[in-house]
């Protein structure tokens, strides 16, 4: 006997909040910023920030430092990013019962 298994899936768009924060120096009587970072956030249908614990939950931390010489010249930017998620899998068995989609014989 045959089985097919039918899933279902919706698509919606997910939309992120970010926050930059640049923090300046005064290098040869001009501000430059010597270090950003930016948090990101996803969000979900109601504009709202997902739980730790929800299926799309989305949070990163990306972080970059400037450097700069005696002329006031850039020489370098080390930058790096720290991020989780969460996403929701189904297992076997969900899949095997049918759990989250359509199941046709």
């Amino acid at each position: 006997m045959k089985q097919k298994l039918e899933t279902r899936q919706t698509e919606e768009a997910q939309r992120t909040s970010s926050v930059t924060v640049n923090t300046y120096a005064i290098i040869l009587g001009q501000a430059q910023v010597v270090k950003s970072v930016t948090t990101s956030d996803a969000l979900n249908a109601n504009g709202n920030r997902y739980g730790a614990t929800e299926h799309g939950y989305n949070h990163s931390v990306t972080t970059v430092i400037y450097s700069f010489n005696s002329k006031g010249q850039l020489t370098d930017a080390k930058g790096w990013t720290v991020g989780t998620s969460m996403a929701k899998v189904k297992t076997q068995s969900e899949q095997e019962t049918g759990t989250g989609g359509t199941r046709n014989r």
